[in-house]
């Protein structure tokens, strides 16, 4: 990562953006990202959970770049979670854009 010139060097840039990033520079086809808070719909927009505070302003551009579906979980979730590796039961991370 250290090498990476796509990533800038800034506080704004999380842990989030990064899974992100590396997702893509994996080809990862599927990201999880554990969060606290309601996220209640069957899919919110990468920019919502900007504007939530849940996420970084970078993850958008980064989700979209690494071309990987994204889900959110929550920590208490791990029952749920081994079963949405096998098949989406969180709510979807989508495109705002």
């Amino acid at each position: 990562m250290a090498r990476a010139a796509a990533l800038p060097e800034t506080w704004v840039l999380t842990s989030d953006s990064l899974a992100a990033w590396l997702a893509g520079a994996l080809g990862a086809g599927r990201l999880v990202l554990v969060k606290h808070g309601r996220f209640d719909a069957a899919a919110i927009g990468a920019d919502d959970l900007v504007a939530r505070g849940a996420v970084d302003p970078l993850f958008p551009r980064y989700l979209k770049a690494s071309g990987a579906r994204a889900w959110l979980a929550a920590p208490g979730d791990s029952v749920k979670l081994a079963e949405g590796l096998r098949r989406p039961v969180f709510p979807e991370i989508v495109d705002s854009s």
